[in-house]
């Protein structure tokens, strides 16, 4: 593999409850990326102003859950 890594990217509302499952599900050379998300879920529904968490995962190595904050 190299510099290359498995990346998934994953949007929930609550810690349980998935919102996007697979924003970005990607096997992507080591580096910054940014993603642009349209705030809808996996149906395509428009979402609320709120918190949510999302959860990324880069390989074995990696992962890690942060708070995001939705402002319409």
């Amino acid at each position: 593999y190299g510099d290359h890594r498995d990346l998934h990217l994953s949007l929930r509302r609550q810690r349980q409850m998935c919102i996007r499952d697979s924003l970005v599900s990607d096997h992507q050379s080591v580096g910054r990326y940014a993603v642009r998300w349209d705030a809808a879920n996996d149906k395509g529904q428009a979402l609320s102003s709120g918190m949510y968490f999302y959860h990324v995962r880069a390989g074995q190595e990696f992962q890690q859950t942060k708070k995001m904050l939705l402002l319409k």
